[in-house]
């Protein structure tokens, strides 16, 4: 928690030099280790003492500095506390070469990264030889394929090397290296040497990502997608941007997509392909030949009782079928005048859960928790002192054991609000987030996550669902990688229907692959645990939903206006004071 000298300053009206950052917080109040001045700064942020113009002004203006220049401050931090020691110290020969290497190593972090600020979108692109060194190079082991393997994940060992490497310890004033080869065996024995691991700056560096088993690069036709979003990230800081929160919107219709090359832009959004879903169910093609061959309703209907009920696909098309059956019998359209819960219930949750039911996987709808969510909530409160708050209710999920690797969002499926869409897919993209921190930290509780760590999610605007994952490539890509519609009318149910029955079994086949994947990981030692934890704390968490702004009324309300409970409030009032 701030302490109340911390919230003074944050307050007061500063001028010049003096104005309100968090360099100069740092400075203020004489802090040297960057983790526990970050957590105070970010705790300042959220502090609700805080007036909100100023909290958000502290928010934003933090955001530019972790983008632009923490590494460079830390590095020039260090030699302010190295030269305060020095003037301490008798012995200053040692000193004065620490002193002079930090100076050239800031030195060259500053050329390094001026020379990438001033440098032209165009020759970001044509050069990649040039990225800051904090970029880190492609993993040497698995690939963006790897995820499908059935095979046990290893524990990522040389990523403990890239983590001493950058841990040098000096002696005599030059700088020693610890093998990657040794860092396990350090492990052993009465020392832990995770405990002297130092993770550089994780808004600029992606160490952490790397021992968690997840790709910190990424590149498409020869474009550094990673360094592209970067540069976007900094340009679009709006309150309700996904950029804020790290994550890549590559769905149709995003700003970001819509500013790389079209070769960068096809080959980002293209997602891994699943098991071939004929393969997977052999009676699925000949059924749905024998079933569509119209697209009335009555025609597809006919046909799905001729089958046999014992076949699996037949009985989840049957099913689907059937929940249409209570509006087609009375309309040949569905309602008007449907409620959210009955339009997603009776007509979209058919064809999904169906799907995962297929398939094993276990699923809940109606507004259901996201446990995700209610976690980052409490990240920072203590349950002894502080009241805990709710996590926000999804419309539908799927989930194993306690993972909830599936979310889902709707809306009316006719005439809904303009901004529902938009406010649907921006809680639904933030809770996919939060979902895949909170799983990642479930699964590092006893082994290493798997490569290409997913999560799902669909967003229902009238007939359409898009479906969506989520996986860490350097960045939290958001792709979308397929949509169905559902039959709102009798004559287009059969085609209709065809359709969203393939794309739900192919959501399904795609959830089952990733629970395979997590199912297939091997045990990590308790050092290896211990490793991953540190990795944890690293992730920043997503960030607070930005508040609207209320809409007031012009006219004035005079008293007569004031509503029967209203007044009878104020009169037991007026007695209370009595």
């Amino acid at each position: 928690m701030p302490t109340q000298s911390h919230i003074q300053w944050a307050e007061a009206k500063h001028t010049g030099t003096e104005h309100v950052s968090f360099e100069n917080f740092v400075r203020k109040f004489n802090l040297s280790d960057r983790e526990s001045a970050t957590n105070d700064y970010k705790h300042l942020i959220k502090s609700k003492r805080l007036r909100e113009t100023r909290r958000e002004s502290l928010e934003k203006s933090f955001v530019k500095f972790q983008c632009h220049h923490e590494d460079i401050f830390w590095a020039q931090r260090k030699v302010e506390i190295s030269r305060i020691k020095l003037q301490l110290s008798s012995d200053s020969t040692s000193n004065d070469a620490v002193v002079d290497l930090q100076e050239a190593a800031v030195k060259k972090s500053q050329e390094g990264y001026l020379g990438l600020k001033d440098r032209p979108d165009g020759q970001l692109l044509a050069n990649h030889s040039n990225l800051p060194s904090e970029r880190l190079r492609t993993p040497s082991w698995g690939s963006e394929s790897s995820n499908s393997s059935t095979g046990p994940v290893p524990f990522p060992t040389h990523a403990l090397g890239l983590l001493t490497e950058s841990n040098a310890t000096k002696t005599g004033g030059k700088p020693q290296t610890t093998k990657s080869s040794n860092v396990i065996e350090s492990f052993s024995g009465d020392e832990c040497g995770y405990d002297n691991i130092e993770f550089p700056d994780p808004t600029r560096s992606l160490v952490h990502f790397e021992v968690l088993n997840q790709a910190t690069s990424w590149v498409c036709e020869g474009t550094d997608i990673v360094a592209i979003f970067r540069e976007f990230r900094t340009k679009n800081l709006q309150p309700f941007s996904l950029v804020r929160d790290g994550i890549a919107d590559l769905t149709p219709g995003s700003t970001f997509l819509e500013g790389l090359a079209p070769g960068a832009s096809s080959a980002a959004r293209r997602v891994a392909t699943t098991p071939d879903i004929y393969t997977k169910w052999p009676t699925l093609q000949e059924i749905m030949k024998r079933v569509f061959v119209s697209s009335s309703y009555d025609d597809v209907s006919k046909a799905i009782k001729k089958e046999n009920m014992e076949d699996p696909i037949a009985a989840y098309m049957f099913a689907v079928i059937m929940s249409y059956n209570h509006y087609f019998k009375f309309h040949s359209m569905i309602p008007g005048d449907l409620n959210e819960r009955e339009g997603f219930t009776d007509l979209t949750w058919g064809f999904i859960r169906g799907a995962l039911t297929l398939t094993g996987i276990e699923s809940r709808h109606l507004e259901v928790q996201t446990t995700g969510v209610q976690e980052r909530k409490n990240v920072d409160k203590d349950p002894l002192s502080d009241i805990l708050e709710p996590g926000q209710y999804s419309d539908g999920l799927a989930f194993s054991g306690d993972n909830q690797i599936y979310l889902a969002e709707t809306s009316l499926v006719r005439n809904p609000k303009a901004e529902k869409r938009r406010q649907d897919e921006f809680k639904l993209a933030r809770g996919m987030r939060d979902s895949w921190v909170s799983q990642i930290r479930s699964i590092c509780r006893e082994s290493t996550p798997p490569r290409n760590f997913s999560v799902f999610g669909s967003a229902t605007y009238k007939d359409e669902t898009r479906l969506w994952q989520m996986d860490f490539q350097g960045v939290f890509r958001l792709r979308q990688f397929d949509s169905f519609l559902i039959p709102l009318e009798k004559k287009e149910f059969g085609r209709r229907m065809e359709m969203a029955v393939c794309v739900c079994l192919q959501l399904a086949a795609r959830i089952e692959m990733e629970i395979e994947s997590r199912a297939n990981t091997i045990p990590a030692s308790y050092d290896q645990r211990n490793l991953l934890s540190n990795a944890l704390q690293k992730i920043f968490t997503t960030s607070t939903t930005p508040k609207k702004q209320r809409k007031r009324k012009d006219a004035v309300i005079s008293k007569d206006d004031v509503p029967v409970s209203r007044k009878k409030k104020t009169l037991a009032n007026s007695f209370t004071t009595l």
